[in-house]
């Protein structure tokens, strides 16, 4: 079960946050992916947070995390203000890039709780119409592979941060299980992870009667 979010050290939380009009902003691209990775990781390294999955939609991005210092709330402003000031130069626009007000947060009072958010999560695009499996979406999107403790980097973004500037050119993260699922091995736990996830996707594959856009549409969709 998930309740209203609240800040408590060491919970895990499911936490959205959606584009002004929900404009397709985060469109899969090279330069979207780059900054809001680059982003992501930056801030996870500096205040502490464990990410355990992500998902940048187009217009909408889910992630799954584990708060151990309370520092969320510092660690989604700090994000989602680097992601808006990158973008909005790489466009070229200047008014808001998220929807008003502030992220969306359900804590994940149990383990299968956080679990069944990230399958949730990694299959928004398959519950979307958009693609048949998650691992065909072409924006940042993480698999269970991932969690298996390997580094996982990001580059600075060159359109937007100085070459010289004080902001590293690269940053490395590692993604793990949330908490609660010491009794199983990494490596049971991400085939448990990769079940759930294809028994989710042939469940909405039967809901949209094999009919997807596919990626080409995707990328060919307009960021406005």
């Amino acid at each position: 079960m998930c309740v209203p979010r609240r800040v408590i050290p060491g919970t895990t939380h499911f936490v959205t946050r959606r584009t002004a009009q929900r404009m397709y902003l985060l469109r899969p691209s090279i330069e979207v992916t780059t900054a809001v990775r680059f982003a992501y990781l930056l801030t996870a390294l500096k205040y502490g947070i464990q990410l355990h999955a992500v998902v940048v939609m187009s217009n909408h991005v889910h992630v799954v995390l584990t708060d151990p210092e309370g520092t969320m709330p510092q660690f989604m402003e700090e994000a989602n203000r680097l992601v808006a000031r990158s973008l909005n130069a790489h466009y070229g626009r200047k008014e808001s890039f998220w929807a008003p007000g502030s992220y969306t947060s359900q804590e994940c009072t149990s383990p299968e709780a956080a679990l069944e958010r990230m399958v949730y999560a990694v299959t928004n695009p398959v519950a979307s119409g958009l693609v048949k499996e998650a691992s065909q979406w072409p924006g940042w999107i993480t698999s269970p592979k991932e969690l298996d403790g390997r580094p996982i980097s990001a580059q600075r973004p060159g359109f937007f941060y100085r070459k010289n500037g004080p902001v590293p050119s690269e940053v490395t993260c590692f993604f793990g299980p949330p908490p609660g699922f010491e009794h199983l091995s990494t490596e049971e736990f991400i085939e448990e992870f990769e079940r759930r996830v294809r028994e989710r996707e042939r469940q909405l594959q039967k809901e949209h009667r094999g009919r997807f856009a596919g990626p080409r549409k995707v990328l060919s969709t307009k960021p406005y």
